[in-house]
């Protein structure tokens, strides 16, 4: 795997793979994985699937299997409380995956499709001195569906994961960010909540 330079302007901290490269050699080819390491992680992208695989490089674990967009078919119901689900689960339509920037600062891998024919765009951003990756999905919803869009983490590993889901003024646990039938409203913390952030606008 080589470095990928735009126009050999800069040494690119990123090593890329892009799968897609490969399709112009062999034709009749199965499509594989687009890969993308700085010195903190290993993203590799499923082209078929859109599914995502992260590795810590520092210690060769797998944080990451299989991380992807999918729907949840709803029941319609109460959409305040009660979003029952079918059971039935929709996997994402991959239209393309592309590396659309690369510079000394970071590289953003972008992923087209659809699911429940619902259009998207994931942008993927890893930083070349940071160990952070970056995870941003818009749908460009045309609705109605009654389906519930989600990205879905699944931890490679068994030890039980956490995620939790930032809003401006803080930040809290699904499923505590739900409201709830007695006007609950769990995602909101008290000022005295150690994780408790203000955002200043102006």
């Amino acid at each position: 795997m080589e470095p990928y330079a735009a126009a050999n302007v800069f040494e690119s901290p990123f090593n890329i793979c892009d799968d897609a490269e490969e399709d112009k050699f062999h034709s009749g080819r199965y499509a594989g994985a687009s890969v993308v390491e700085n010195q903190f992680f290993r993203l590799e992208i499923q082209r078929i699937t859109g599914e995502l695989t992260l590795t810590d490089r520092r210690t060769g674990e797998k944080l990451l299997e299989k991380a992807c967009i999918e729907g949840l078919e709803e029941k319609r119901g109460e959409y305040i409380y009660r979003m029952d689900l079918t059971g039935r689960k929709f996997p994402a339509v991959i239209n393309s995956v592309r590396f659309v920037e690369n510079n000394a600062v970071y590289c953003v891998v972008e992923i087209c499709g659809n699911v429940y024919d619902e259009a998207f765009t994931q942008k993927i951003t890893l930083y070349a001195d940071e160990p952070v990756v970056d995870i941003r999905n818009e749908i460009d919803w045309k609705g109605p569906r009654f389906v519930r869009i989600e990205q879905a983490f699944h931890f490679a590993s068994d030890e039980k994961g956490k995620i939790q889901y930032g809003i401006p003024f803080g930040k809290n646990e699904y499923p505590f960010t739900m409201y709830q039938p007695d006007g609950i409203l769990n995602d909101e913390l008290n000022k005295d909540d150690p994780t408790w952030q203000m955002r200043l606008v102006q």
